[in-house]
């Protein structure tokens, strides 16, 4: 069993603020499996000094996990595991809760010697925003890794496939006009309606032509995004031919990594 908390109060022109973190975890072992609970709270709470308004960094969170597993960590192994959260933010000049994620996760080693190894990651969260207005928020993500080694560990290959979803800010622009030689864009009015348009600002090739720059909008509208990736890389090592003879002897005077990327 382990804990440890911390405690900061600050007070100071720049504003008041409180800190309080939580930690604690427990565990137990009995072979060939193991168990392990934690618990997880923090509040950062932010005053400005002339509105006594809280600061809009102001959070707070509270996170349990539980973790059952089995083999050996260095070998083959398997841990499952769930975690709940609860998120709090500034609301009417509170700290409440504006959303809850359940996670469960699987960590793995299905394959571990010499020259083999093949290892698994997985996890499906939901997120669950307060607002009853926005849908809940559902992710998977993984990786399966391997790598295998042939011909006396001449070759070498890796092998890594992850998918990924989420969330991801849909960005929006907006360009605004500076002194002349002050920005990083132009306007160039193709279609000589004298209205601005998006499309119609690009980088400026000359200094007295860089009128206006380029800044981000703030926003909260958020797109689902999903990713997938295999990479391959193979890597030549034959130093250990260096004592054959004929084509491996050859061989063994070169290195060489190939990597692919889809």
């Amino acid at each position: 069993w382990k804990s440890n908390a911390s405690f900061l109060k600050n007070n100071g022109e720049l504003g008041e603020g409180e800190f309080v973190r939580f930690q604690s975890d427990l565990s137990y072992s009995f072979s060939p499996f193991w168990s392990k609970v934690s618990l997880e709270i923090e509040k950062n709470e932010e005053t400005q000094p002339q509105t006594k308004l809280l600061t809009l960094t102001s959070h707070g969170y509270r996170s349990a996990s539980a973790f059952l597993g089995v083999g050996d960590k260095e070998k083959q192994f398997a841990e499952i595991g769930f975690n709940t959260r609860y998120n709090d933010s500034v609301v009417g000049n509170q700290l409440q809760k504006v959303g809850q994620s359940h996670t469960v996760s699987l960590d793995s080693k299905w394959i571990q010697n010499k020259n083999t190894s093949l290892a698994l990651f997985a996890n499906y969260r939901v997120v669950t925003p307060t607002n009853k207005s926005q849908d809940p928020i559902k992710s998977l993500n993984s990786k399966i890794e391997y790598h295998q080694k042939l011909w006396d560990q001449g070759v070498t290959l890796n092998t890594t496939y992850e998918t990924a979803s989420g969330n991801s800010s849909q960005q929006e622009w907006a360009y605004i006009k500076v002194e002349p030689g002050q920005g990083t864009h132009a306007w160039k009015d193709y279609n000589k309606d004298q209205v601005q348009t998006l499309d119609e600002f690009e980088r400026a090739l000359f200094e007295d032509e860089a009128e206006y720059i380029r800044v981000v909008l703030p926003n909260q509208r958020y797109i689902r995004t999903h990713r997938t990736q295999l990479s391959q890389a193979v890597t030549l090592n034959p130093s250990s031919w260096i004592s054959s003879s004929g084509v491996k002897k050859l061989l063994s005077k070169f290195y060489g990594p190939k990597d692919w990327f889809n």
